[in-house]
């Protein structure tokens, strides 16, 4: 887990120094090959981004990286391949959907269960693409990729899906797109399998 703090004491000369995590706490020991290699000497004041470790001396900062070098990073454009971007015909797949899930939810409880999941997860899932966009234009923490196409696979898709359209996010980085769709292929078969169960146990 990642914490950032101030480099409040640094010795250039032996190459170590101490960070005050901006949590509180005991200040954190930094040595110079903390850093990354090829990113300078730190500078006292610097507000850095570590890893804390505990050692037999006290806590200790790991892969140091100057939260200038941060707010860069996720300032930067997503490196995009050529590959299908999305397109708003996909957004049509949302009401066909729904039709689909009330015509079943009218003789189905599984799918009365489903159709609530779906608008709750969903909702949940266009926070996330929101709140990932978001601290993507002011250079905070990203939200993962993973939580992101977990939450779509969970029944979140719609939501993602809609995300995509209204905040203009994720919609066409190659790599991302392909496993989406693969989530939204995985979650309507198991949904299709679980609906036929419930009909053939009936």
């Amino acid at each position: 887990m990642r914490t950032e703090g101030t480099l409040i004491k640094w010795d250039d000369a032996r190459g170590f120094g101490f960070i005050k995590p901006y949590d509180g706490g005991e200040d954190v020991f930094v040595h110079i090959t903390a850093f990354p290699v090829g990113t300078g000497r730190p500078s006292l004041g610097e507000e850095v981004s570590y890893e804390l470790e505990t050692g037999d001396k006290g806590p200790r900062a790991n892969h140091v990286m100057s939260m200038r070098t941060v707010r860069t990073v996720a300032q930067l454009p997503e490196v995009e391949l050529p590959g299908p971007s999305a397109s708003r015909a996909e957004l049509f797949l949302i009401p066909c959907f729904l039709i689909v899930m009330i015509v079943l939810s009218i003789q189905s409880v599984l799918a009365q269960m489903a159709l609530f999941g779906y608008g709750v997860v969903s909702l949940w899932t266009f926070f996330l693409f929101a709140h990932d966009k978001a601290s993507a234009r002011k250079g905070r923490w990203r939200v993962e990729e993973a939580m992101l196409l977990l939450s779509s696979s969970l029944g979140g898709w719609p939501g993602a899906l809609l995300a995509q359209h209204v905040v203009r996010h994720k919609t066409s980085k190659r790599s991302f797109r392909s496993m989406f769709w693969a989530t939204v292929t995985i979650n309507l078969i198991a949904l299709g399998m679980l609906l036929c169960l419930e009909s053939w146990l009936d």
